[in-house]
């Protein structure tokens, strides 16, 4: 017995040729159907491995621009930090420029601080030597306070080279 569409058809009408046809026809319908709904299964298949496959391209695509924008963005940063980096080196420079420029003054000062209670010291020294003369004078009566001062090569004669001339090598010295 043959089964057809549900129902069980009897030797008799197995064997009835128009019924062979017709039951041959009705099955290459249901192939032909069943292959139609194949092939419509199979694009809908296709359409949404296609449609999936576009989406996850889509979504790496997105990844990877996002990947290439922040890398972009990353090496312009990296460009402006080279520019301000060079632009502070400098500026250091000129910063170190100045504060040995200014160091040099400090010492150049000092030195002529020094320089400057040297002569006071040996102007001191002359000083005393000038008073320790004058009051020699006064007392070997060799000047008197009307008199002018009497010039350096009177005081050699008189006895002070010694302490003029102590005076003047430091002053030469300086």
């Amino acid at each position: 017995r043959c089964w057809n569409d549900g129902c069980l058809l009897s030797t008799t009408q197995a064997r009835n040729p128009s019924m062979l046809g017709s039951i041959l026809a009705g099955s290459e319908a249901r192939r032909a159907q069943h292959a139609q709904s194949t092939e419509i299964k199979k694009q809908a298949a296709l359409e949404s491995v296609g449609s999936a496959a576009h989406a996850a391209m889509d979504a790496l695509n997105a990844d990877m621009s996002k990947i290439w924008r922040n890398q972009q963005h990353l090496e312009a940063q990296t460009r402006i930090m080279q520019r301000e980096t060079k632009r502070f080196v400098a500026q250091t420079q000129q910063w170190l420029q100045m504060y040995n420029d200014f160091h040099q003054a400090l010492k150049a000062l000092g030195d002529v601080e020094n320089f400057v209670h040297t002569i006071e010291k040996d102007m001191a020294v002359v000083s005393a030597t000038i008073d320790a003369v004058r009051e020699r004078e006064r007392d070997l009566g060799l000047h008197s306070p009307r008199s002018p001062a009497p010039s350096y090569d009177a005081l050699l004669r008189h006895g002070m080279d010694e302490a003029v001339g102590t005076s003047h090598t430091r002053l030469a010295d300086s």
